[in-house]
This record gives C-alpha cells, sequence and structure tokens, in this order.
C-alpha cells in the first residue's frame, strides 16, 4: 500500500466491512422490489411486507441529474410515516478536488421530532479525511465532527458530537483505529460516547470467502457481546452468510442468522431468504424469516 497516496477511511468508516457483514442481506421483512438502470440513473419501486403485519410501499432513486446546478440527486420516499423519507443533492468534487458537498432534508433523523434539513462537508487527501456534518429542524441544532488521519493503511480518528440548540454543548465523543490490508481489516473504536468498545476484524480467505468477527464490551453494564459471521460465494447464481450472536447478559443462547441469494435466470429474479433462530440448550426456536423477490437490473 503506498505510503503517499494512502487516503484513510472516514471515522465513521471504521471496520465498514465487518459491520457490512454483520448487518446486509438481514432483511426478516418479506420485500418485492423492482430495480431499473439506465444512463447512470438507478431507480427502485417495492412493497414490504413488515413482521408487524403492516404492508408499506418505497420508491428509491439514484445518479439523477439537475439541470440548471449539475448535482447528483438521490432519494426515497416511504408511503409510511415511521420510515425515514429523504432527499439529497450531491456535488462531488465540483469546487476542489477531494471535497463533496451535500444537502438534504429527511423527515425522521434519528434525533429529531421533526423534518430536518442538513449540510455535509467531506474533504479527503493524503493522509487525511474530515466530515463536518450540520443538521437542523429550526428548533434543534446539531453538529458533527470527525477526522481521520493515517499512512501506510493505519488509520486514527475521533468524532464529536455538539448541540447548538441553546448554545454550544459538547454531548458526545468517541476514537478508534483502523488498519486496512490487501486481504484484512481491523478496527478498534468507541461508541455512545465512549460508554462502549468494540474491536472488530474483516478476513478475505479467498476471492469467494469472508470470514469476520467482532466484540464489543459496554463499559457502563459490565456486558460483553461477541459477533462470528462468514459470507460465501456457493456459485456463480449463489450466495450466502451466516453469523452466530453471544451476549454475556444470556450465556445460555445464542442467536443464529443466515441469508441465502440466487439469481434464476427464467424468470430473471433475484431470490433471497433470511431466517434468524434462538438457539439454547433446551430447544431451538425459529424468530425471524424473511424473503425477498427482486425483479429488473439488480
Amino acid at each position: 500500500m503506498s505510503f503517499f497516496g494512502f487516503v484513510p477511511p472516514t471515522f465513521k468508516n471504521f471496520g465498514k466491512d465487518t459491520k457490512d457483514l454483520f448487518k446486509k442481506k438481514y432483511d426478516f421483512d418479506n420485500q418485492l422490489k423492482v430495480i431499473n438502470r439506465n444512463s447512470g440513473l438507478t431507480f427502485e419501486s417495492g412493497a414490504v411486507a413488515a413482521k408487524s403485519g403492516d404492508i408499506r410501499g418505497y420508491v428509491k432513486f439514484n445518479g439523477a441529474t439537475c439541470p440548471v446546478t449539475g448535482a447528483r440527486l438521490e432519494g426515497e420516499l416511504h408511503s409510511s410515516a415511521d420510515q425515514e423519507s429523504t432527499a439529497t443533492a450531491r456535488y462531488d468534487n465540483k469546487l476542489a478536488q477531494g471535497l463533496k458537498i451535500a444537502a438534504g432534508v429527511s423527515s425522521k433523523a434519528k434525533g429529531f421530532k421533526k423534518t430536518s434539513g442538513l449540510v455535509e462537508l467531506e474533504y479527503t487527501r493524503p493522509h487525511l479525511a474530515w466530515n463536518s456534518t450540520f443538521r437542523t429542524d429550526l428548533e434543534t441544532h446539531r453538529l458533527e465532527e470527525t477526522i481521520s488521519a493515517g499512512a501506510d493503511g493505519l488509520s486514527v480518528g475521533a468524532s464529536a458530537t455538539v448541540d447548538l440548540s441553546n448554545g454550544a454543548q459538547l454531548t458526545e465523543t468517541n476514537f478508534g483505529v483502523n488498519y486496512a490490508a490487501a486481504n484484512y481489516t481491523t478496527a478498534l473504536y468507541t461508541e455512545n460516547n465512549r460508554d462502549a468498545v468494540t474491536g472488530s476484524y474483516y478476513l478475505r480467505v479467498s476471492p469467494t470467502q469472508s470470514v469476520g468477527a467482532s466484540l464489543k464490551y459496554d463499559l457502563t453494564k459490565g456486558t460483553r457481546s461477541w459477533t462470528l459471521g462468514s459470507d460465501v460465494r456457493i456459485n456463480p447464481e449463489s450466495t450466502g452468510r451466516a453469523k452466530v450472536e453471544l451476549s454475556s447478559a444470556n450465556p445460555s443462547a445464542a442467536t443464529v442468522s443466515a441469508a441465502v441469494e440466487t439469481r434464476l435466470v427464467n424468470p430473471n429474479m433475484l431470490f433471497s431468504v433470511a431466517t434468524q433462530f434462538k438457539v439454547s440448550k433446551a430447544n431451538v426456536e425459529a424468530t425471524n424469516v424473511g424473503l425477498g423477490l427482486t425483479f429488473g437490473d439488480f
């Protein structure tokens, strides 16, 4: 890895490979979606039958260009008010190399009771990555700052959140370290205002398989949770992944999840299924299952 050309990840992306391995594709709602791609524009529409029994629809788009400003437009709209609908305009490398600017609106951002707007700046260059996000709903104002610096795969970073609603009050700080090599990534970082510490690793075992693990220690509760998972390309049309989660808060049981995706030729469709089980000495209990059907340009 080049010393002079290394650009560190932003702080929020420390341990990203492991986070994605344990989160993505584990969808336990039943979903039907259609994806269309044309001239750089991606349009997705779908319906979701949630575990609660509610049925909701949504549309997503990405890659549209505003003819006036040249901004790249993206967003999503949900029929349910419980889901977050967003619209964002992004200006990438328009003013300076490595500078990205975004402005948007959200109906249900975390920590805000009303529709809020945001302005985000991100600047990356060799050895430095900086991100600043200001969000407001005209009553609550919040500023989030992150910075990371590094060389030759090793990065250190920190984040700070400031509540500007009544003066300036520092509400949260976190820090961490991340190391990325050609086929593996390790990370150690704090969360929830340094109330929890997470260590993780991600290893690309072969071109068709990856494994990862994380250990999270909650300093306030004194509990530890451990997750181990893997994904594998079964054949050119199918992929699978599985994970097991253990917690010192409930040492007699484990949560096991699995997800499989298969591409079909006739009809042209991506079929996915995700399952979750609670495993103990006494029994194995199925707790979640979700099916997905995707048509179009998936």
